[in-house]
């Protein structure tokens, strides 16, 4: 029987070295979010020139990080699905929209649960999501950011869970105070 989901977090403030990643999971792993690992990566030189919309290939290169990062750790690939992509498209779309500086799993009343069911992934027996903010320019990579994920115990914790067999990645670049880079990772079982 799944879990109820975790009541919701209160918005905070994007500091000035702003927090990446936040996670929600209803796998036994906190959803408060962590700050990036102390190691800092400078980021890469240029911006590639981008505007507002899906970034797809930063979406899928997320996606292969993902299962080179699983495999690393002996765990099988996760299988792109196009109802948890749809609904992770949607939610980066949305938040970059709607809260483009601080992140947040429940904006405009919606839950992951809700968001993914509405793209018709149902019958499922576990999910979790993953959320990163960041600049475009300058911009982070995607191994950038997963190395972030892998440094913070939730989101580690939420690749790494042998429980869950699919996924779908949305990134969205936003343009509200200058270009600003939305991912959102759900992950899934069912049953």
């Amino acid at each position: 029987m799944p879990e109820s989901e975790p009541p919701p977090p209160q918005e905070i403030p994007t500091p000035e070295i702003p927090d990446l990643t936040a996670a929600a999971t209803i796998a036994p792993a906190s959803d408060v979010p962590v700050e990036p690992p102390v190691e800092s990566i400078p980021p890469l030189e240029a911006a590639p020139s981008i505007g507002e919309g899906l970034d797809l290939e930063f979406a899928r290169r997320l996606v292969e990080l993902t299962n080179e990062a699983r495999a690393a750790s002996g765990l099988s690939p996760l299988t792109e699905q196009p109802s948890p992509t749809s609904a992770a498209q949607k939610y980066a779309e949305l938040h970059a929209l709607l809260s483009p500086n601080a992140l947040n799993h429940w904006l405009n009343g919606s839950s992951v649960q809700s968001r993914i069911e509405a793209e018709g992934y149902t019958s499922w027996t576990i999910w979790s999501e993953n959320l990163m903010w960041g600049t475009v320019d300058p911009p982070y990579s995607a191994e950038q950011v997963m190395q972030m994920w892998l440094g913070s115990e939730a989101h580690r914790n939420n690749i790494l869970n042998p429980a869950f067999q699919e996924i779908g990645v949305g990134c969205y670049i936003g343009m509200a105070d200058g270009l600003v880079r939305i991912c959102v990772q759900d992950f899934g079982a069912r049953g």
